[in-house]
């Protein structure tokens, strides 16, 4: 283990902590658990008469494409896949959502193994609401926000670990439409919390490097 410890210090003593460097471009890859606080509509349900649950966490994943202008600065669009599941009498409740934002992230806290940022981003969340076999459109605007780490382990390749809230409700359609529930809720939430692990894959430009004083060519 110690072996271990010491060749992926090793390995990221170049970055010093650093994760993209300036001027690199970024690709981000995570999965993870999602969960997304829905007490309310569950209780509507119960009051209606209806039974209802869910699981505790559901599967999350999200692609990022960045560029970094500055070495403590990352500016990114998101691709977020989610769904979630409300087990109900009158038919499983889906609530599917494919987020698209524009957002950031700041390191501020920086070691040779280690770099710590925080972030958020605004965009729009393509909500499907299914249940048995009829679906309905519900597409709402989506803000989040961040918490994560990097850490470096080979030249171009980082593992990274990030907690992410996101705010997004889809509005339910009347109860006379294709669904079946019961209360008064108007909307279901859509966004909620994902804990993820990935890989960021950092890298040059090439015209970057063609560049008068880039740092790779000192």
């Amino acid at each position: 283990m110690r072996l271990l410890l010491a060749a992926l210090v090793a390995a990221s003593g170049a970055r010093a902590g650093s994760l993209p460097g300036k001027g690199e471009g970024t690709i981000e890859l995570h999965a993870g658990g999602r969960w997304v606080p829905n007490g309310g509509f569950l209780d509507d349900q119960a009051r209606a008469g209806y039974t209802a649950f869910r699981r505790l966490l559901t599967p999350g994943f999200t692609l990022g494409l960045g560029y970094a202008p500055e070495a403590d600065l990352l500016v990114k669009i998101d691709i977020g896949y989610g769904i979630d599941r409300i087990y109900m009498t009158p038919g499983t409740f889906n609530t599917r959502s494919i987020q698209i934002v524009l957002g950031g992230s700041w390191a501020f806290l920086k070691r040779p193994w280690m770099t710590v940022y925080g972030g958020g981003g605004l965009g729009y969340s393509l909500n499907t609401l299914i249940q048995n076999a009829a679906q309905v459109e519900a597409n709402s605007t989506a803000g989040y926000l961040c918490l994560g780490l990097r850490f470096p382990l080979l030249k171009n390749v980082a593992l990274v670990v990030e907690e992410r809230y996101t705010l997004a409700f889809a509005g339910l359609p009347g109860t006379t439409g294709p669904l079946i529930y019961g209360g008064s809720a108007t909307s279901i939430n859509a966004g909620g919390n994902l804990l993820s692990a990935g890989f960021m894959f950092h890298y040059t430009d090439s015209e970057e490097k063609e560049r008068p004083y880039h740092p790779s060519r000192r």
